[in-house]
């Protein structure tokens, strides 16, 4: 099991603030509004260094309660034992 943060949390605080996917990609340094809507679309994940600023211009607490929700990872299968399972 892992943690990833709760997009929809996110883009709901950033709805609510009032705040544009460019403002926000702005306010974190990112190129473009393109980067910042990639990551809130979980295309690409939000790194390390922009979760604070990510929390703190939306109001968010960094809790494993409500800004991370737990994800179960599937495990993926080596070709060896993809092969020996044939």
């Amino acid at each position: 099991m892992s943690y990833q943060i709760n997009l929809e949390l996110v883009k709901k605080s950033r709805l609510n603030k009032g705040l544009t996917q460019q403002q926000m990609a702005d306010m974190l340094g990112l190129d473009s509004k393109s980067s910042y809507s990639k990551r809130e679309n979980g295309d690409t994940n939000f790194k390390s260094n922009e979760v604070p600023a990510l929390a703190e211009i939306l109001g968010l607490e960094i809790d494993f309660k409500n800004f991370f929700s737990k994800t179960l990872r599937k495990k993926k299968l080596s070709a060896k034992r993809k092969e020996a399972a044939k």
